[in-house]
């Protein structure tokens, strides 16, 4: 009998993992088919494309990132990178629908559609030539959870926590998926009246446990990994910076101010009426409302101290999202990939309305009118994100089209500058570069959506180094760039002082055997001012 049972069980979650799998890849193809299938760079892209730099991601904190380039070869392989990226945020959600049993076609759909649609996303996806390595990192990041969760016993915690420390050793940020998906494993299980007082702490102190041993098992590495390498921590990010410490009581306010502030930044753009700012703000009211009705319905709506609870951990999301801005503060939440962990916050309507119901809960049912004003709310809220699975692949599909506006300028520029370097008289193939300035634009990002940073819709080169790399990939010839103090003794020739900035005529120009290009007075000035300091 148990035996049929547990057979049972498994043809159940293979034909949900089937599933699950499928709606994956059609939502994730729909959502993100025009970028795998063409190649669209950032300015960061630049700097990676013949190898991903051991140097930075290693000072970064970012370990394992390197071996990456090991597996799938030194190259911007969009479309292999995007599905490895597809099947790895598919293996988390078969992780999260069977931790959760997420049942039925209707949250197997949304689970599928906000994980791999999320503007998030999205904005990894600017940055193709690393997204492989920051999506194994983030499956192993709900691995942790799921292992904590479902496995009871050492095997569970000693897996959970390699798991979370390798996942950290990709991208830190991800530690906040884990963190989040597990304050709901936390509210689920207060919801439920069988759960007892002890039974609950005992396994938050696991959670705990958990968390704490990852990270000194991830800090030990990442210190063998510096010394090993002779590299030493960037102050890019405070990821792994010494220097950056957390003091005081007003630096701990502050940094709680900016998790809120982070929080309100990526659901709230701009503060103006759109669709994805209107979606969002009734599926954070959604949240307390579903809470509500389960535990009206599970009866726990009378105990207080779980009700408080809950509510405690609803108010510090915000924080576990953004729990770097208490580490450093030098952490800038600005950058798009570090909001995955969000897409927890979409998929908590979903793993809530899954709870009003122990059923299957299939989209068949809703011709039942009977069915329909039984479950209103669950039906309510499911619409209510399937509009915003659905915003979220038009966003995706706009960003791109932004990006591809962006490439095609700076393409156009690039090939400007060869034709005007060419025609300059001295110049010779390979010869040093020195580039002055840059022709950055602020970038027309999409307006109803979170900044995308690395999806733009203008000229996105901004350092001397990329544009050397820019004419190298486009143009096929070899370029170095000259010191920064060989660029300030240029600058402060008689020659440099006749060159008017681009397109001008004399604004590329060869002075003391180094090509120069007068791109625009943006930072010169603060190189002469720190050099006559010096």
């Amino acid at each position: 009998m148990k035996k049929g049972k547990e057979q049972t069980i498994k043809t159940i979650r293979m034909g949900r993992n089937g599933r699950i799998f499928l709606y994956i890849f059609t939502t994730g193809l729909l959502t993100h088919g025009y970028r795998l299938t063409n190649r669209l760079y950032c300015e960061d892209s630049f700097n990676y494309l013949e190898t991903v730099s051991v140097g930075w991601t290693t000072s970064l904190g970012r370990i394992f990132l390197p071996f990456v380039e090991k597996v799938r070869g030194p190259r911007e392989l969009t479309w292999l990178i995007g599905l490895l990226s597809i099947l790895f945020i598919a293996g988390a959600a078969v992780l999260i629908a069977d931790m959760f049993d997420i049942r039925g076609n209707v949250g197997e759909l949304l689970l599928s559609w906000i994980m791999v649609a999320h503007p998030a996303v999205t904005g990894t996806f600017g940055y193709m030539y690393t997204a492989d390595g920051y999506f194994f990192g983030m499956f192993l990041a709900v691995a942790a959870a799921w292992l904590i969760v479902k496995k009871t016993g050492y095997k569970g915690l000693t897996g959970a926590i390699l798991c979370l420390a390798v996942s950290l050793g990709f991208y830190q940020a991800y530690i906040s998926l884990t963190i989040l998906l597990l304050v709901i494993v936390m509210i689920t299980e207060l919801l439920d009246p069988k759960t007892k007082w002890k039974q609950f702490w005992k396994m938050c102190g696991r959670f705990l446990l958990m968390g704490i041993l990852a990270a000194a098992v991830y800090i030990v590495a990442m210190k063998i990994c510096w010394k090993i390498g002779h590299f030493s921590a960037s102050g890019y990010m405070g990821f792994g910076q010494e220097s950056s410490k957390v003091g005081g009581i007003d630096r701990i306010v502050e940094a709680l101010a900016d998790c809120y502030y982070d929080f309100i930044w990526f659901m709230v753009v701009r503060f103006k009426v759109t669709i994805y700012n209107v979606t969002n703000i009734l599926m954070i009211v959604s949240i307390p409302v579903l809470v509500i009705a389960i535990a009206i319905r599970q009866k726990t709506i009378a105990k207080a101290g779980r009700m408080l609870l809950i509510a405690l951990l609803g108010l510090m999301i915000p924080i576990f999202a953004h729990i770097f801005e208490l580490v450093s503060t030098e952490v800038s939440y600005q950058s798009i990939p570090m909001m995955y962990p969000l897409t927890a916050v979409f998929l908590m309507p979903v793993i809530l309305a899954g709870k009003l119901e122990y059923g299957e809960g299939d989209i068949a049912q809703w011709k039942d009118k009977a069915y329909v004003k039984k479950h209103v709310l669950k039906i309510a809220v499911s619409l209510l994100m399937f509009l915003i699975s659905a915003h979220f692949t038009v966003i995706a599909n706009r960003s791109y089209q932004a990006m591809e506006v962006a490439n095609t300028r700076v393409e156009n520029l690039i090939n400007r500058l060869q034709m005007r370097i060419e025609m300059t008289d001295g110049y010779y193939e390979g010869m040093p570069l020195a580039v002055v300035g840059n022709c950055y634009k602020v970038p027309e990002y999409i307006q109803d959506a979170p900044m995308m940073s690395g999806v733009v819709s203008d000229i996105f080169l901004t350092y001397n180094d990329t544009y050397a790399a820019a004419l190298r990939w486009y143009t096929g010839y070899e370029y170095s760039v000259v010191s920064k103090e060989q660029t300030i003794d240029l600058i402060q020739t008689e020659e440099f002082e006749q060159m008017k900035p681009w397109p001008d005529a004399s604004s590329v120009k060869v002075i003391d055997g180094t090509m120069v290009l007068y791109l625009s007075d943006a930072g010169y000035s603060d190189w002469i001012m720190s050099d006559n300091e010096d």
